[in-house]
Formats: C-alpha cells, structure tokens, sequence
C-alpha cells in the first residue's frame, strides 16, 4: 500500500499538470491559476486517494476526481472570500482573488473552477467505465450543490451573529458547509476504486462525519484564540 507521502507527491504531479492548462494572458486565466497555486493542506484530495488504495484500487484511477474536488473546495473558497460573504483579504498567506483582480473576477473564476472540476472527471482518461465516472459527477453535484455545500453556506450566513443554541440547525450547517463535501471525497475514492454507489455512500457518510468533528474542533480553536 502507498503511503501518504508518495499519494500526495502523485496528487501535486497531477495538480500541477491541470493547473498549467489556465494559459495566456486572459484575465479569467490568470485568477484561477492564481487561486489553484494557493498552497492547500489537501486534506479532501488525500481522503479520496486512501480511501482508493485502502479498497485496492488504483491511485490512478481516481487523480482525476481528488483534483476536481479540490477544485470544488478552492471555488468555494474564493466565493466565501467575497465582501458579499465572509469578506476576507487574506486566504493562505495571499490576498484573496478579489482583492489580488476584482470581484467580478472572483465571481467568475469560481465558476469556472466548479464548472471545470466536472470535466475533469467526465474526460478522465483512465478505466473507469462511463456508468462509473457519471456516478462520480452525481455525487460530487449532490456535495456541492443547492442540497449541500450551498445550503450549509446560506444556512450558515442567515444565522450569522445569532446565537445558536439548537444544536440540530449547527450540525446542519457544518455537515453541509464542511462535511458534504469531504463525505464526497471519500465516496469518489470508493467509486474510482470500483465499488457500488451504495458502497459509496456509506463511506460518504463516513466522511460526512470526519468533516463534522473537523469543523466542530476548528470552531473551538476560533473560540479558544
């Protein structure tokens, strides 16, 4: 079995392969490749590409969907970034997008990070069947969209500076906002191992609830500092 060190050099291989393909001089280009060169911890990335290997799979056969959903996780960065969001100017160690081009810039190249991020998977060339790689898209959709990452982020921004005290409206919010879409990363990996998708989802779960206590600590170290 791989160990972490080696899966993660074969992810900055592939990542910076994909990267390179935002040549030119257009603004659009130079944003995302400006927000994909921000030096990420890849945690999501990695939980796909052992949760592959752990299943006897291959880590070839699933670079394509730890790199779109690292793109996922960057696109929303950029737009939690936003004044309209959480308006930061600082997002690992650089100005973020908006402030480095514009806001409509940062608009913009979140989308074409999210709308990339399932081309990469849909053209992926390696074996997976077709039926495998729509069902990688399926699931990635379902994490990032209007019944996962988006809705925890709406739920999270309506409830700003209240006081939370139902606990089931937080878990809500952060199994969507943070765990729909690190479930997602161990579900692909279970997929590009070649597994079901009912198999898959219960790893989704599994991950779901990683991204939980992940987001449950990191919100204890904000109060804590």
């Amino acid at each position: 079995m791989e160990d972490d060190k080696n899966l993660k050099l074969k992810f900055e291989n592939e990542f910076n392969e994909c990267i390179a393909r935002y040549t030119g001089n257009s603004t659009i280009a130079q944003s995302i490749k400006y927000a994909l060169e921000g030096k990420g911890k890849r945690i999501r990335p990695l939980l796909c590409l052992n949760t592959t290997v752990a299943l006897d799979g291959k880590p070839s056969d699933c670079l394509d969907a730890a790199i779109a959903v690292e793109m996922i996780h960057t696109y929303s960065l950029i737009h939690d970034d936003l004044p309209c969001m959480d308006n930061d100017d600082i997002r690992r160690g650089r100005p973020t997008l908006h402030k480095k081009f514009s806001e409509a810039t940062a608009v913009l190249a979140g989308d074409g990070l999210l709308t990339d991020a399932f081309d990469i998977i849909a053209s992926a060339d390696n074996s997976l069947s077709a039926d495998t790689k729509l069902a990688q898209v399926r699931m990635l959709s379902q994490a990032a969209g209007s019944m996962g990452m988006v809705m925890g982020q709406s739920m999270d921004m309506e409830n700003t500076g209240l006081n939370m005290k139902d606990i089931s409206i937080v878990d809500k919010i952060h199994r969507n906002k943070t765990g729909a879409l690190i479930g997602a990363s161990l579900g692909l990996g279970a997929l590009a191992a070649k597994k079901n998708y009912d198999c898959a989802l219960e790893f989704w779960k599994a991950g779901e609830n990683i991204g939980l206590a992940y987001q449950i600590i990191d919100d204890l170290l904000d109060t804590a500092t």
